[in-house]
Formats: C-alpha cells, structure tokens, sequence
C-alpha cells in the first residue's frame, strides 16, 4: 500500500490536478497515464541503490515513449529487454503518434479514453496494459492537503 500512496501522492494527484485545470480552462480532451511496468535490470548491474527495489521511477517511461532503449545499454548492460518490452514501447510510440496527428492518442491496439470529471479513467501502462479508474476519493484526499487545490468546478479552495 505505501507504493500505491506514494504513487497517488506524487504523480497521480498532481496530473488529476492538470485534469481539473484543463477542464476549468483549456478547449482540448486529457488524456492521463500512469507507467508503473518496471525496467528489466540485469542480473549483476549495479547502481548507487538497488534497482530492482526502486520500481518504476520518474521517467522510466520516457525510453519506451521515444523507443530509445538501447541508449540505456550504450556503455554498458544495465537492462535486458524483452519482447514485451519491445512491444510496449512500440504501442507507446503508436499512441504518440495518433496524439500528434490527430489530437488523440487512442489505437487500435491501445484504447484510451479521454479522462473527464465524470469518468475519471487513465491508460495504466505495465505489465498489462489497461484502462483504470481513479480513486477519486483518495485523490481528493491528496488534493486536500495541497494548500491551493483546484475543486472541479476550476476554483480554488
């Protein structure tokens, strides 16, 4: 549970912020992720902490976005990558793709539906790749303790 805490409290509170800010203000959909698939280290790399025991870290989506994963081994292994990898990587790049041309970054191969107040649904990208739902409770738990938090209505509490 600490994980899922720190997860909400980090990244998820604040991108559902975006949301709020976006539907009080902006004219185009949102669309929110969540990357939670962790790299696969190899066996005897070494780092200044344990890799294995970070998870998924800020940006660690950033290589399968841009299929730059090779980069990570240009000076030497640090990941083994696998098919799944490679095939997250490409359905990630397709989505960037589809955003680009067309507003929206839905697939095919990758459903995404735009997050709105009253479906409050984000892509989750890990080991398997689906549509979730917020805990909109526990978010607007997080967004309390901002000392300026949006309100869906757009204002300021």
């Amino acid at each position: 549970m600490g994980l899922i805490a720190a997860r909400e409290g980090q990244a998820e509170a604040g991108t559902r912020n975006w949301a709020l800010a976006q539907r009080a203000t902006g004219k185009a959909s949102f669309y929110m992720y969540m990357f939670s698939h962790v790299h696969p280290f190899a066996a005897d790399v070494k780092f200044f902490d344990n890799p294995k025991a970070i998870g998924a870290y800020h940006t660690s989506d950033v290589p399968y976005w841009f299929q730059t994963q090779d980069a990570m081994n240009k000076f030497r292994e640090t990941r083994t990558w696998t098919p799944f990898d490679r095939d997250l990587s490409k359905r990630m790049m397709d989505c960037l793709i589809a955003f680009a041309r067309t507003g929206n970054p839905a697939t095919e191969a990758t459903p995404w539906p735009a997050w709105t107040a009253d479906s409050e649904k984000y892509l989750e990208f890990g080991d398997e790749t689906r549509v979730d739902s917020e805990n909109v409770e526990r978010m607007e738990f997080q967004t309390s303790a901002n000392p300026t938090p949006l309100t869906p209505n757009g204002s300021h509490d």
